[in-house]
């Protein structure tokens, strides 16, 4: 309500700046963002828009991967195909801005049949971001969602008349959900972590079994080898020398247990 809002820019892009908003007020900040429509002369990206089950629009995006195994490949397929490079080169139109484009888009799809081969191609589906809505706040009660409700139409009364009483209102309804929010919030980390401390005293494997990891890391040394190298170690006879770099961290861990166990039988 007091605050200026504006948009700098040099001279030279006026004629590029079609627009300047002020938009409304949203629960993501305490100011209001602004919307600048810019007139660019690009291509459009190379992507597809088509309708989904509910009648909204997706954006479709082709991505590779790329395979560091296959750098040989890829440069002596550059080396072989260097003639059709070179002619895409020799037919770039400086002349205008359409051709020049034109001769970009030629060499980009040039290159793509050349390289494309290589790689793991991989179509990534950008969805909406209120289809997948998941509840991150187990705390949210009824009593927190009444006053955000009336948050939200405080919001929406003062968007629609800028006028002191509907900013007072909206700062007041603001404060009394935000305040709820947090306390409850507190609250509930404050049991979890009482019940995570009870669980830790009286049932540590289901406590730790909570921070276990998921997958299993793989392990590069197999155990036939854990049996060579020990086997060798205890006769008198040989000396084995084994690569410290086969290892990591876990591996060792593993060694030690292994040892233990077999020096032990």
């Amino acid at each position: 309500m007091s605050v200026i809002d504006y948009l700098l820019v040099p001279v030279s892009l006026f004629p590029i700046v079609r627009q300047l908003i002020v938009s409304n007020f949203t629960t993501f900040s305490d100011h209001a963002f602004l919307h600048i429509q810019l007139s660019l002369l690009c291509n459009k990206q190379n992507s597809t828009r088509f309708p989904d089950d509910e009648n909204r629009e997706k954006l479709s995006q082709d991505k590779f991967k790329w395979n560091d195994e296959l750098k040989e490949q890829c440069r002596d397929c550059l080396l072989n195909n260097m003639e059709k490079i070179n002619m895409c080169r020799e037919r770039i139109d400086f002349d205008g801005q359409q051709l020049l484009d034109n001769s970009l888009d030629e060499f980009t799809s040039t290159l793509n049949d050349i390289m494309a081969p290589f790689f793991k191609k991989r179509t990534i589906n950008f969805k909406s971001c209120r289809s997948n809505i998941c509840d991150d706040k187990p705390w949210f009660n009824a009593q927190c969602k009444d006053l955000h409700r009336r948050y939200i139409n405080c919001l929406n009364i003062f968007n629609r008349l800028k006028s002191q009483l509907n900013h007072s209102n909206l700062i007041r309804a603001k404060k009394d959900y935000k305040t709820l929010e947090r306390r409850l919030k507190r609250e509930y980390m404050r049991t979890e972590g009482n019940m995570l401390d009870i669980m830790r005293l009286t049932n540590p494997k289901l406590f730790y079994k909570k921070f276990k990891r998921k997958a299993s890391p793989k392990h590069a040394v197999p155990l036939k080898l854990f049996h060579e190298h020990f086997k060798s170690l205890c006769s008198s006879d040989t000396d084995a020398v084994l690569d410290d770099s086969q290892f990591n961290n876990t591996d060792v861990y593993m060694l030690y247990a292994y040892s233990c166990y077999d020096f032990g039988k």
